[in-house]
């Protein structure tokens, strides 16, 4: 079954929280420095896009009751 893309931006978002609890973090942080982007922007660039996506849903959801 294919995922929705809140799916698999949560399971996303859960990951690099995860790591970042558990101090794992370095490896992210190595590859955001590699491609130049800064660690927390990218989650929080994640979450907003998360959070996004589900007001969509739900507004498509409501517009097809």
């Amino acid at each position: 079954m294919r995922r929705s893309l809140n799916d698999r931006l949560d399971m996303i978002i859960e990951k690099l929280e995860s790591v970042k609890v558990t101090g794992k973090w370095d490896a992210v942080v190595d590859f955001c420095e590699k491609h130049d982007i800064d660690p927390e922007w990218l989650l929080n660039y994640l979450i907003m896009t998360r959070d996004i996506a589900m007001k969509s849903q739900a507004r498509r959801e409501a517009k097809n009751s």
